[in-house]
């Protein structure tokens, strides 16, 4: 099942990357050079970025029925942040959809029944 899900979730992002099927609102749409940026400053942005990753968390774990996630909020912004750091042009969405797939991989996620 766990294997099944991530596949699905690999193909999903995959999909909605190659179709542009998808809208970010928010603060999604800032770069990754800019939260980066924001981070170092420790100013307004960052704090933005990681309230709207909790939003994303919140709804990727209620579509994919995860129960808990295996890794605390600091540790997935730090991995946000290093793929950031290799990725400036990329946005913050698609950082954050990345952290899922790397969670799913390692699986650092726990299944509803």
């Amino acid at each position: 099942m766990r294997i099944l899900c991530l596949l699905i979730t690999i193909f999903l992002v995959c999909l909605a990357e190659a179709q542009e099927t998808y809208i970010t609102f928010g603060h999604g749409m800032v770069s990754c050079g800019q939260y980066v940026e924001a981070r170092r400053k420790d100013n307004l942005g960052s704090g933005l970025s990681t309230l709207w990753l909790q939003g994303y968390l919140t709804r990727f774990s209620r579509d994919e029925r995860i129960d808990t996630f295996e890794i605390d909020l600091p540790s997935m912004m730090l991995w946000i942040e290093s793929y950031c750091i290799e990725n400036p042009f990329q946005n913050f969405a698609y950082a954050a959809a990345r952290l899922t797939v790397h969670l799913q991989e390692q699986e650092l996620v726990t299944y509803s029944e």
